[in-house]
């Protein structure tokens, strides 16, 4: 449930009014003729999270599976942009540090 409020760019508090809003902006900037699958992705996180009903329902039997959440991963990582970053020296540093501990 969480990516679908990532494909929308919205947090969990979103209200029924912002979800919609969010919506019809993403549709006009992703229309089905030029861009069907980004429309499709953000179609489906609407319809998962149009109301207030759908949201509580999602949150009390959206039971996972592993492969269920390995999908989800990807699909949110085919959804989102990658801004490439070079790397700094601070940067390794950091992930030199991270990676012993």
């Amino acid at each position: 449930m969480l990516n679908h409020y990532l494909i929308l760019g919205l947090t969990p508090g979103a209200t029924d009014q912002e979800i919609k809003n969010r919506f019809l902006d993403l549709v006009k900037k992703y229309p089905p003729e030029k861009e069907a699958r980004m429309f499709r992705q953000i179609n489906g996180a609407y319809e998962a999270l149009k109301d207030h009903r759908r949201r509580i329902k999602a949150k009390m039997f959206h039971g996972m599976s592993i492969l269920d959440i390995e999908a989800a991963l990807l699909e949110l990582a085919a959804a989102l942009p990658v801004k490439k970053k070079r790397a700094t020296f601070k940067d390794l540093v950091k992930f030199s540090a991270n990676s012993r501990s």
